[in-house]
């Protein structure tokens, strides 16, 4: 059974379960295709590279404080 979903940005049809090559907004869970994936998420406005760097920096310190904790 495939699994299409629209693009939240410009509303092409996505086979979620074919494809690999898209992306879910990190706040609202919104789907971006291929074309869209870079952009901001219309939904919220959230910016895929700010929130990866977030997540990137969280990662980190989550790292070094277990390497702390040993």
């Amino acid at each position: 059974m495939n699994t299409y979903e629209l693009c939240a940005s410009c509303n092409q049809t996505v086979d979620t379960e074919l494809s690999d090559d898209w992306r879910r907004c990190i706040e609202c869970r919104g789907l971006l295709c291929k074309n869209c994936k870079d952009s901001a998420c219309p939904e919220c406005q959230t910016q895929y590279k700010e929130t990866v760097s977030n997540i990137k920096t969280l990662t980190t310190l989550n790292l070094e404080k277990s390497d702390e904790n040993k």
